[in-house]
């Protein structure tokens, strides 16, 4: 009961149909849009179709059902490559593409297959969240509402989930077989591009693999403080303290030597030495939608360059919208850094013309002409009104009132920024890291990772990046550097997040470093090369420690946290079947994932709503359709815990069984009762 909620394969082909549409049109876009090289179109067309069809699938959504929403996209994703086609001077689609890449596309598969096992044997990072909403979307909540208060909509990156969505609704999986595989597409594709990325700087076949290896398992390298003797490394345990998931009730120098305290994680627990909380490993990101932000920063690097068509900002801005809609703070450093490129770029051009007349003018003209400019004009207006974290910040500032956003991270109000003194290095893990403490800024050092002591020289070599015209990789470094700076003096309500800007960063240098190690023109000094060799296989080696902890859990399958095989079996008799009412469970999210019925349990996601605790407490009939509930679902723990009256109200012949699926056997109950026919 893990992929298929009818168990009948032929209920995907309409996903795989849908699928081949958007990636004829990214194929398209791919031929005519840019000048790419024949071993780069079809994969490039793959990134281009999924991101553009998640675009329209959410941008349809807002109006149409799920089902016609869903399909229409990826219509939609074909006639835009087709549009770019049109008239077009090369073939519309030269078919020895795919004959002369068939490694590429074996090679995708079995990524998305190991990663797939990965992701199925853990339950990590937000599951509860991710899994609702995904629910939510395929059954039509299109921008989605608060997974625990349907009456308000949700300040949430939600991009990548809506891919995962559409594997549900018309591909017939469960909601984690759609979140996993979804996840395990995003992240092969993550890999071959980079692979691609790489192939260009160097003649070597090596270099792909070697660049996809580096991305796959880069991250910080706290680690390296293990060399430090423990009677040192005490003396900063009362400076340093582990904050969130990372809270082992050891002290700072002890907690390193212990396993990371997680619900959802595999058998073998993951050493705190080897995680790291601001830039962990790509095989660590199943939360998805950070996978799918490093896919996007990637494929921008591959295409800005290579800009063939006049139009070629049209499926840019749609690329950088969808971006702003599944990790906002990667797409607002790079919009800032682009800006500041566009700057740099208008004043050198006016240097450079001797046209004469006006220079304020040729620098205008220079600047609202670039593709760059005109990517992210059509992104931000996108970006505000599309759905998401940025358009309920919006509408929170417009309005005010509820609709600011709610949820974990919609319970920050907008401009939640405030100054930070002294200035920190902030860890999701280890909280701010004061940089003017010689302890703690070591400590902020291993947790950034080495790369960071390679940026100057990392930095020069994307400026000569971008004064050949690459506009991309000038936004990228410039983001990065924003992305750096501003966690050290900015700090954040919802204080984790803003370690998302560092991540940007090192995502992002980590990336150039690699291109350089792997650059054959020469522009690289040989002992620069060698050194930034040492620097990422120190950078990859706790990535490949924790991945291997990770895969212990493939042998032992989870649905999903808090979730079994009668949860499963509820879900396929129920989910998106039953007339509309709310539902209420002891686990305030798992029957709207269930069901794909929406809640009301929290306005925050912080705290439980006085009121659903009551029910919760004493789940009488009246109380349950005073406060607008239709469908109870009940397990073993909560019919236990209730009273006999309440017991007995819920047993009245008025209730209809929805459906059931005990196992005596294990003492185990699932029960969905629908109480609309009981008088109170």
């Amino acid at each position: 009961m893990y992929w298929l909620r009818s168990g009948h394969p032929l209920d995907f082909i309409p996903w795989l149909i849908t699928a081949l549409l958007w990636f004829i049109g990214g194929w398209l876009l791919a031929t005519h849009a840019f000048k790419l090289e024949q071993r780069e179109r079809p994969m490039v067309g793959l990134a281009l179709g999924l991101i553009g069809y998640t675009f329209f699938a959410n941008l349809l959504g807002h109006w149409l059902p799920a089902n016609w929403a869903f399909i229409l996209a990826g219509i939609l994703m074909l006639l835009l490559g087709l549009g770019f086609a049109w008239k077009g001077k090369r073939p519309i689609l030269d078919w020895h593409d795919l004959t002369s890449t068939w490694m590429q596309f074996l090679a995708f598969i079995l990524i998305t297959g190991a990663f797939q096992l990965i992701s199925e044997g853990v339950a990590l990072f937000d599951e509860p969240k991710n899994l609702t909403i995904i629910s939510r979307m395929a059954a039509g909540d299109i921008p989605p509402h608060f997974y625990l208060n349907s009456d308000f909509y949700f300040r949430y990156h939600y991009g990548f989930q809506l891919f995962a969505a559409t594997l549900m609704r018309i591909g017939g999986l469960f909601p984690w077989s759609s979140f996993d595989l979804a996840k395990a597409i995003a992240f092969a594709l993550t890999l071959l591009l980079t692979s691609l990325l790489a192939q260009r700087f160097s003649s070597g076949k090596w270099a792909g693999p070697l660049a996809a290896f580096v991305v796959a398992f880069a991250s910080g390298t706290r680690y390296l403080l293990l060399l430090i003797p423990q009677i040192q490394l005490a003396r900063l345990d009362s400076a340093i303290h582990l904050i969130g998931t990372s809270q082992t009730g050891a002290p700072f120098s002890q907690a390193l030597l212990q396993g990371w305290p997680l619900d959802g994680g595999p058998p073998t627990p993951i050493m705190m030495a080897y995680l790291n909380g601001i830039f962990p490993s790509l095989t660590m990101l199943h939360a998805g939608s950070n996978i799918l932000s490093s896919a996007i920063a990637i494929l921008l690097l591959l295409v800005f360059p290579r800009i063939a068509h006049r139009l070629a900002w049209i499926p840019l801005g749609i690329v950088l919208a969808l971006w702003g809609l599944a990790w906002e703070s990667s797409y607002g450093l790079f919009a800032l850094g682009g800006a500041v490129a566009l700057l740099v770029w208008g004043i050198r051009g006016t240097r450079a013309s001797t046209a004469g007349g006006n220079r304020f003018l040729v620098f205008i003209k220079s600047l609202v002409l670039h593709p760059g400019f005109l990517a992210l004009a059509v992104s931000v207006p996108l970006v505000l009104l599309q759905g998401g974290t940025l358009t309920e910040t919006l509408r929170g500032a417009v309005f005010g009132g509820a609709n600011a956003g709610i949820g974990v991270e919609g319970a920050v109000p907008a401009g939640g920024f405030s100054l930070r003194w002294p200035p920190a290095v902030f860890s999701a893990h280890l909280g701010a890291l004061d940089i003017l403490s010689p302890g703690q800024l070591l400590v902020a050092l291993c947790e950034l990772g080495v790369v960071i002591l390679l940026t100057p020289w990392i930095t020069v070599w994307a400026w000569r990046q971008f004064k050949t015209g690459d506009w991309s990789a000038g936004a990228m470094i410039f983001g990065a550097w924003v992305g750096l700076l501003a966690p050290l003096f900015l700090a954040y309500q919802a204080e984790r997040d803003i370690s998302r800007f560092s991540a940007f960063s090192m995502f992002v240098w980590t990336v150039f470093l690699t291109l350089m190690v792997v650059e054959s023109s020469g522009a690289v000094k040989p002992a620069l090369q060698k050194i930034g060799a040492a620097a990422l296989g120190l950078m990859v080696f706790g990535g490949i420690v924790v991945t291997g902890m990770v895969m212990t859990g493939i042998s032992q399958p989870q649905l999903g946290l808090d979730m079994n095989s009668q949860d499963s079996r509820i879900l396929r008799d129920t989910w998106n079947r039953l007339p509309e009412g709310a539902v209420i469970d002891r686990i305030p999210w798992r029957a709207s994932v269930l069901t794909g019925l929406p809640t009301y349990s929290s306005v925050s996601g912080l705290e439980r709503l006085d009121t659903w605790q009551a029910l919760i407490n004493n789940p009488t009939i009246a109380a349950l359709k005073q406060n607008g509930y239709r469908y109870v679902f009940v397990d073993e723990i909560w019919w236990k815990a209730m009273s006999s009256e309440a017991r007995a109200g819920l047993s009245q012949p008025c209730v209809v069984m929805v459906s059931q699926q005990d196992k005596p056997s294990h003492k185990s109950i699932r029960r969905l009762l629908d109480i609309e026919n009981c008088q109170p």
